[in-house]
C-alpha cells in the first residue's frame, strides 16, 4: 500500500512531467512529445515497484498518459474523463481508494484489482489541478500475505485507510465496530475493547495513510499471558525496543499464543525489509548507513550485520546496485537525456564519479550504452 501512495506522488518530483500536464498540447508533434516525457517518466518510475503493481495512468481533460506491465488496459480506458474516479479526485486533495474490483488483466479470466487515485496540483498555482494519477494493483498482493495469518476463532484482521475505507478483511466485521465505523470513529489505539458483551485484544499499527488492526477474542486470563510473553521480549533486547518492534512484538507475542508456534527474536522484526523501502525512496539524496539504521530504529552496525547476513552484500554495495539499476532505466526509456543530468538524479556528486561506477558495473561508459540504446 505505500508504495502505491508513493507512486501518486512522484510526479511532483519532475518539473518536466508537471509542465506538460499545466501546459496543454495544440498539435500533434507536441503532443507527441508531451507523450514521450510522461509515458517516458511513468516507465522510468514502474521499474523498481513490487510486481503486484500492474498499471499508472496520469490524466486530464486534455490527455490521457500510461505505463503498463499488463496485456490489457483499464476497462474505462476511452471514457475515463466520465468515470466517478476521475471526477471525484478532481473534486479533492486527499487520495481515494478503489475497492477490490474484477477486471480482465491478463486473459479472459478476471483479476481482482484495486486502485489509488489522487489529484495533481500546479506547484505554480496550489488552486490550479491539473491532473488525476491512477495506479492499479492486483489485490491478490494484500489478500495472499494476509490469508496465511491463522486468527483464533471470532479473530479478526482489519486493513484501513485514512479515509476509514476497509481495504482488506479476514472476516465479518462486529455489528458493535461495524456501526463505530460507519459514524466516521477509529480505532486509534492498542489496546482491549468490548463488542457486545465480548473482549477483544486489539492491536493497531498506524502508518502514513491506513492502519493495520488485528482484534482477538480474549480471555482474561489469555491476555496476562500474553502481556507476560510481550514484557519478557521487550526485557530481552537490547537498547531498547522501538515503536515499531514494540507492535510487531505485540501481534507476534498474542499470535503465539493462538496457537501458531514461533520464537520473537529481535530477526523477526522486519529491519531489512524498512531499510530497503527507505533507500529505494531516497537512493538519489546522499544517505548514509546511520541515517538508514536511524530510520529502522536499529545502530549502524547492527543493520550493516543485517545487510551482510540476509542479503549478502554490505549496504554500499547494495545502495550503488540500486543507483545502477535506475541509471540503467533512465538510459532505456530516456536516450536523450544527459549523461550529467541522469548523474545528478541518482545523487552522484560528479558525472566523472557516475561515469566510473557505471563502467565498473557494466563494462562501458553510459555514453556508450545510450549510444547502443539509440541504435538498437
Amino acid at each position: 500500500m505505500d508504495e502505491l501512495y508513493r507512486l501518486t506522488l512522484t510526479p511532483y518530483y519532475n518539473d518536466e512531467v508537471l509542465s506538460q500536464l499545466e501546459y496543454s498540447p495544440t498539435n500533434s508533434r507536441d503532443k507527441l512529445n508531451s507523450k514521450r516525457i510522461v509515458e517516458g517518466f511513468l516507465s522510468s518510475v514502474m521499474t523498481l515497484p513490487r510486481s503486484e503493481i500492474l498499471r499508472v495512468y496520469i490524466a486530464n481533460d486534455d490527455s490521457l498518459y500510461s505505463y503498463t506491465r499488463t496485456p490489457n488496459d483499464m476497462p474505462d480506458l476511452a471514457t475515463y474523463a466520465e468515470s466517478s474516479w476521475y471526477n471525484e479526485a478532481k473534486e479533492t486533495t486527499k487520495p481515494l481508494f478503489i475497492e477490490p474490483h474484477m477486471e480482465r488483466v491478463y486473459g479472459e479470466k478476471p483479476t481482482t484489482v484495486f486502485s489509488v487515485v489522487r489529484q495533481l496540483r500546479s506547484k505554480n498555482d496550489n488552486s490550479k489541478t491539473i491532473g488525476v494519477v491512477k495506479v492499479d494493483a492486483d489485490y491478490s498482493g494484500i489478500s495472499k500475505i494476509c490469508n496465511k495469518i491463522n486468527l483464533n476463532a471470532g479473530g479478526l484482521l482489519l486493513i484501513v485507510n485514512s479515509q476509514n475505507q476497509v481495504l482488506y478483511r479476514s472476516a465479518p466485521i462486529p455489528s458493535g465496530l461495524e456501526d463505530a465505523m460507519a459514524d466516521g470513529n477509529k480505532i486509534g489505539q492498542s489496546g482491549t475493547i468490548t463488542l457486545n458483551g465480548q473482549k477483544y485484544l486489539v492491536n493497531v499499527l498506524s502508518l502514513s495513510n491506513y492502519s493495520i488492526t488485528d482484534c482477538f477474542l480474549i480471555e482474561d486470563a489469555l491476555l496476562t499471558s500474553a502481556w507476560k510473553e510481550l514484557t519478557d521480549f521487550c526485557t530481552s533486547c537490547a537498547g531498547g525496543v522501538s515503536d515499531a518492534n514494540f507492535s510487531h512484538a505485540v501481534y507476534q507475542s498474542v499470535f503465539c499464543l493462538l496457537g501458531k508456534e514461533q520464537t520473537i527474536t529481535q530477526d523477526t522484526m522486519p529491519v531489512i525489509k524498512m531499510a530497503k523501502e527507505y533507500i529505494n525512496q531516497h537512493f538519489c539524496e546522499s544517505i548514509s548507513l546511520s541515517e538508514v539504521a536511524d530510520y529502522c530504529n536499529v545502530n549502524s552496525s547492527y543493520l550493516s550485520n543485517l545487510f551482510h547476513k540476509q542479503l549478502g552484500i554490505s549496504y554500499s554495495k547494495y545502495l550503488m546496485q540500486i543507483r545502477m539499476e535506475r541509471a540503467v532505466a533512465y538510459l532505456k526509456d530516456s536516450p536523450e537525456t544527459k549523461i550529467y543530468e541522469i548523474g545528478e538524479k541518482l545523487g552522484f556528486v560528479s558525472t566523472k564519479h557516475f561515469i566510473s561506477v557505471f563502467k565498473k558495473y557494466y563494462g562501458v561508459s553510459p555514453t556508450t550504452y545510450q549510444k547502443e540504446q539509440r541504435e538498437s
